[in-house]
């Protein structure tokens, strides 16, 4: 009963919103990816820059195993220390939620970006951050996912990491604002 509404993802919820507007495309409005869906997870891999928490693990799931809750919080306020207090616990929560059944559907096989950004219907918005903070979707991949396609529009926000939202939350939701007027 959603009508065609606009989706948002993050990370790998930026590859599942992708994904999802290839596959259901009567049902987009709009899309937002959130430093997602226009890289390739090994090149990820191998230029994450030490000691940068954000970086994809090759098995997220079990990064948290055996860690408290406590744990994860302190944590992300030691390598996170200019997120709020309201993102902190939840990030930390969502970290215990993961269920490694989530990790397997999220490993199936799916279209390399660049063929699934060719067949994006909608305008989707790309929003990319400082690689050398964790950002994840380099210059490059976002430049070369306009040229692809060019209902895709790109925000670059400075200053933030992977989490773009956490990290630079005013010019994050001014982008999705204009985008979605």
């Amino acid at each position: 009963g959603l009508g065609r509404p606009y989706v948002m993802g993050h990370s790998m919820g930026g590859a599942t919103t992708l994904n999802f507007c290839v596959h259901f495309p009567e049902l987009v409005t709009k899309a937002v990816l959130e430093d997602g869906g226009a890289y390739d997870i090994t090149a990820v891999r191998d230029r994450a820059p030490a000691g940068i928490s954000q970086a994809p693990a090759p098995d997220p799931a079990s990064m948290w195993v055996g860690k408290t809750l406590e744990e994860i919080i302190a944590l992300g306020k030691e390598q996170s220390p200019g997120w709020s207090e309201e993102e902190v616990a939840p990030w930390a929560q969502a970290k215990l939620d993961l269920r490694p059944l989530a990790m397997r559907v999220n490993a199936k096989p799916r279209p390399p970006w660049r063929e699934a950004f060719a067949r994006v219907q909608c305008p989707l918005l790309l929003i990319r951050a400082d690689n050398a903070l964790g950002s994840i979707v380099t210059p490059e991949s976002a430049e070369e996912a306009v040229k692809i396609n060019p209902r895709v529009r790109v925000v670059h926000i400075p200053g933030a990491g992977h989490n773009v939202r956490r990290d630079q939350f005013r010019p994050f939701i001014a982008a999705v604002r204009c985008f979605l007027a």
